[in-house]
């Protein structure tokens, strides 16, 4: 395969998938490009430029991108697996055998859909199939599967079908055998018998903020499934009480209820903020589900951290053996962890090994804070721990018995990204990195494989591109009512092969099932663009320096497809600025990729960078943000950054710059119209939040420290409130109990005494979202003031937020009607 080189930095090189372009040139996807048939920007070319730019933000949604990935369901353990195909009609179920190399429909398309419409008495297309929870059996001679509030089987040699009975309108928690679901109700967890139908109690004295297999208020406390695990010989629960009774409540009033009544409404969720007393606490446990006997941990309750998430969610949390189960008791400010054995038949607890920081900052247990800790148990007595004691994310193996280290498993530069899992039986630990090849792009992922027994890796892949498998967690094996498993992960159930993902920022991802030794054993899938729009154009990534002089930092840039020789463009820099998160793709996926995209549509060069104080790097480049949460994505090095890249692209006019950002981006918005005035003269902020000390414990603690005196003073946009000098546009949901509206109102009172101007868009019904009326009213803003240009009346789009939910509630309602 040949490949050509592209931008300035080492980084900068573009082959995928057999498509060679240079990054700047336009992937002619249909006819003439929005606004090439027109001098200036008339009303027409403004008409025509913004439709472009909403069908590209939405692209993600429609999808008018296919099969950007495959997810493979893995059937009865064996190494043939299903996945669901994109096509411009809609979708084919496929069923792909790799030990027989072969690929194809998994069924007739056409007689499912026919045999499915006469007997719901729907109407049913074979391209859009409306199945759920789809297995095969044993013998592969029948599927099941949900449709239309019922469970169905389907004989695939006869076209029978046949009614199961009725889809629990619960969400239930499987047992590894099939036989039981556990699932919530009245804040307490019941147990179903999946063949009889009968229900009975686990738990009887759950109540309101004291509730059994819960999740915390901050997030709504939505009633999902218990959080909770099942042993091994499906009769234990591993699950946890939350205690939120004496945790704060933030109150909220619904200014224009949905319901369409006229009196405001008034609620409120109970939500820890940095400093308080009182935190969402977990008072582990184990039930019996035989007898209801419940064990608890003879262990004090353990503080929500991370995301606010539960120790279930986290995987912080996990059974060994029917009877020997662990947790990690990770403390309030993330900087100690213990890992605890639980007895769940006598309650009795051990501190197995414990972690300290030595440096101040967070201990990541996990490479990524999306990502549950890796806990793997690679036997009884062993476990890989994750850990960036050496400067950068690595993986341990420890005694279990003694808690002692055996030995480091990986090592290098390179941080561990991805814990894949273990290749089947054997003694070996499939892994992704940050790349190795010299002159590579770090934040691209390679793939390796670990020996246990001797810490010996070896390189399975490594490509100009970022090589990413589905990970495999203890909820990716699921487990059928007939008691058939669905394993749900990248990697085969023999631990053979890899559904590995090679894609890039500038090209389109291949899919590919591959073995140990990087070897493709059979191709899947090409991402399809064909449908996008007219005059896409790939953006370049970049390489940068740090406003330091010597730190490499990541960018990418994007230029108008319809771009003219010689003629000069306003910059935006999309900017995320939150400590937990790379802001810049490495693939075509992502909201980001698609919205700074969709604003170059509209006349800008719009960059993304990721400056220090992010993770995918080192310990000492994530550090940067220690106990300065103000200085994530360290601005400096944004400011530093594009004039690199003006320095080197005349095209783009250093006079006329903006930048725009949500939730945390919103908030470090804001704080660049403030921090750097001469620079950024426009500045768009949505669902900003403007002091952490009125955002969840868990995330200002993890990065900013416990709150002591006045160390949250600097951090918070009302302290620089009069260095306000650019056009700035303030976006809130008035419903966005996340980042709650009270520092936003706020901030505009702390403009107001400072006697600053700035404009708002409330949204009245909405919570943490950007609709598609606030992203038109963002990019009337940008035009208007950096490019002197007056959008028409009567535009209007939805957001990819809101295609989203739309794609999902048609997809739930054709379940589920």
């Amino acid at each position: 395969m040949k490949t050509a080189a592209v931008g300035r930095g080492a980084w900068a090189v573009l082959c995928v998938a057999g498509l060679c372009l240079s990054a700047g040139a336009v992937l002619p996807l249909g006819a003439q490009t929005p606004g090439t048939q027109s001098e200036g920007t008339s009303e027409q070319v403004l008409r025509e430029r913004y439709a472009h730019a909403a069908r590209i933000q939405g692209a993600f949604a429609r999808p008018l991108i296919l099969n950007r990935s495959v997810s493979p369901n893995w059937i009865n353990g064996t190494d043939v697996f299903w996945y669901e195909r994109e096509t411009a009609q809609g979708k084919r179920f496929m069923r792909v055998d790799v030990a027989q190399g072969t690929r194809g429909e998994a069924f007739d398309h056409a007689s499912l859909a026919s045999a499915l419409a006469q007997a719901a008495g729907k109407q049913v297309a074979a391209d859009v199939l409306p199945l759920s929870n789809l297995s095969f059996s044993r013998d592969l001679a029948h599927i099941e599967f949900e449709a239309f509030k019922q469970r169905w089987r389907y004989v695939t040699a006869t076209s029978a079908l046949t009614p199961l009975g009725d889809v629990p309108a619960v969400a239930l928690l499987v047992s590894p055998d099939g036989r039981q679901g556990a699932f919530l109700r009245d804040r307490n967890i019941w147990l179903r018998d999946l063949q009889s139908g009968a229900e009975r109690a686990l738990t009887t004295d759950g109540e309101r903020f004291y509730a059994y297999g819960a999740e915390t208020d901050a997030f709504g406390n939505p009633i999902g499934k218990p959080q909770a695990l099942w042993s091994p010989d499906s009769r234990t629960l591993l699950t946890a009480r939350l205690d939120e009774r004496q945790v704060g409540e933030l109150p909220m009033v619904e200014f224009a209820p949905k319901d369409g009544s006229l009196l405001p409404k008034a609620y409120a969720h109970r939500v820890a903020l940095p400093g308080d007393a009182h935190v969402p606490m977990f008072e582990m446990m184990a039930i019996d589900t035989r007898t209801g006997r419940i064990v608890r941990a003879q262990h004090p309750p353990i503080p929500t951290v991370r995301m606010n998430d539960t120790p279930f969610k986290s995987h912080l949390a996990a059974f060994v053996d029917a009877r020997r189960a662990y947790f990690v008791d990770l403390s309030r400010d993330e900087r100690t962890a213990v890992l605890v054995e639980f007895d769940t038949a006598s309650g009795a607890t051990r501190p197995v090994f414990e972690e300290r920081s030595d440096d101040g900052f967070l201990l990541k247990l996990s490479p990524s804070l999306f990502q549950p800790v890796p806990l793997i148990f690679p036997g009884n007595d062993e476990l890989v721990w994750h850990s960036e004691r050496s400067g950068t994310g690595q993986l341990y193996l420890y005694d279990l018995k003694t808690g002692q280290l055996k030995r480091q498993l990986t090592q290098g530069d390179a941080p561990v990204r991805d814990i894949i899992g273990l290749a089947g039986t054997s003694r070996r630990l499939v892994y992704a990195r940050g790349s190795t090849r010299k002159g590579g792009n770090p934040y691209q992922r390679e793939l390796a494989v670990v020996d246990l027994d001797t810490g010996h890796s070896q390189l399975i892949e490594q490509r100009d591109a970022d090589s990413a498998v589905k990970l495999d967690m203890p909820w990716a094996l699921r487990s059928a009512a007939d008691g058939t498993s669905i394993h749900s992960a990248g990697i085969s159930p023999s631990g053979r092969y890899l559904v590995r993902t090679a894609g890039r920022v500038d090209g389109l991802a291949d899919t590919d099932v591959i073995d140990l030794t990087g070897q493709t054993v059979l191709a899947l899938e090409r991402a399809d663009a064909t449908a996008l729009s007219t005059g896409w154009r790939w953006p370049e990534p970049v390489e940068l320096t740090a406003a330091d002089g010597t730190t490499p930092i990541a960018g990418l840039l994007f230029r108008p497809s319809f771009q003219r020789q010689g003629e000069r463009y306003p910059v935006i820099d999309y900017i995320y600025g939150g400590p937990q998160m790379t802001n810049v793709p490495q693939t075509m996926e992502g909201k980001a990729y698609l919205e700074a995209a969709s604003l170059a549509e509209l006349g800008f060069v719009v960059v993304i960078i990721d400056g220090r104080g992010t993770p995918g790097r080192s310990r000492a480049f994530h550090r940067h943000v220690s106990r300065q949460i103000d200085h994530a994505s360290e601005l400096e090095d944004h400011v530093a950054g594009i004039r690199q890249l003006a320095a080197r692209h005349p095209y783009m006019d250093l006079a006329r710059v903006g930048i725009y950002g949500f939730s945390g981006g919103g908030y470090m918005t804001t704080m660049a119209m403030l921090r750097f005035p001469d620079f950024f003269q426009v500045g768009v902020a949505g669902a900003a939040n403007t002091d952490q000390r009125v955002f969840w414990h868990s995330w200002g603690e993890r990065y900013h420290g416990l709150l002591e005196g006045d160390n949250y003073v600097q951090q918070a946009l009302m302290t620089h409130a009069d260095r306000l000098q650019g056009k700035l546009l303030i976006i809130h949901g008035l419903n966005d109990f996340w980042v709650h509206p009270a520092g936003i109102f706020q901030l505009m009172q702390a403009f107001q005494n400072a006697h600053k101007d700035f404009d708002t868009v409330l949204m009245p019904q909405e919570g943490h979202a950007l609709t598609g009326y606030a992203q038109r009213r963002m990019w009337a803003y940008f035009l208007q003031h950096l490019r002197g240009e007056t959008l028409p009346a009567g535009l209007h789009h939805q957001s990819q937020q809101e295609l989203g939910s739309v794609r999902l509630a048609t997809q739930l309602s054709q379940t589920h009607r």
